[in-house]
């Protein structure tokens, strides 16, 4: 999740010498965006494209379930590793943070176009879930078809302060990023497949 404007111009100024950006936006609110980067000297960008999670139709932003109002969609790149040869698909994607119901059919729509898109290549999905490991449907259901990444990973962090991964509070009535501020639940994973 990143919004248009100063937050993308700044991660575009630090990083656009080392890095090439996937991006597309809601069409409906374009300043929101679900980038994908990746390093100009490991990948070419074979395709690119953009899904609408709702209920009707994913070539278009539409509100279904019990979405909060805010149009969510998944971002993907397919992606070639320059010295291997290698092909990998990798998914940016952002569910609903009020329905329940959205949430869980939004990860659905999420694992039928991972599988239509990416066949049997390597998938990464990774993104705002809006969802703790306990809301049991939605996890179960991404569980079905990829690993979780923080239960694969050979390098394992210390998550002793919680495994929140929100990053921003409020102080003085205004919303801030804090890097060493970790919120108590987890909202954001990297799942893997192949």
């Amino acid at each position: 999740e990143c919004r248009g404007g100063v937050q993308l111009s700044n991660i575009q100024e630090m990083l656009s010498d080392t890095y090439n950006f996937v991006l597309y936006s809601d069409m409906q609110n374009p300043g929101v965006y679900n980038p994908i980067l990746f390093k100009k000297d490991k990948f070419n960008l074979l395709k690119s494209g953009v899904y609408f999670l709702n209920a009707n139709d994913l070539t278009h932003p539409i509100i279904s379930w019990d979405n909060s109002g805010n149009y969510r969609f998944t971002a993907y790149a397919k992606l070639q590793i320059k010295e291997t040869g290698e092909i990998l698909y990798f998914f940016q994607t952002h569910f609903d943070h009020f329905g329940e119901t959205a949430r869980n059919e939004q990860a659905r729509i999420n694992m039928e176009q991972v599988r239509r898109i990416a066949g049997n290549y390597p998938a990464i999905v990774c993104g705002d879930h809006n969802a703790s490991k306990s809301r049991v449907p939605f996890y179960n259901m991404m569980l079905s078809y990829m690993q979780d990444s923080r239960n694969t990973a050979t390098t394992k962090i210390n998550l002793s302060s919680g495994d929140g991964t929100l990053n921003k509070r409020t102080v003085d009535g205004k919303i801030v990023w804090d890097p060493a501020y970790k919120s108590s639940s987890r909202l954001d994973y990297i799942w893997i497949r192949g």
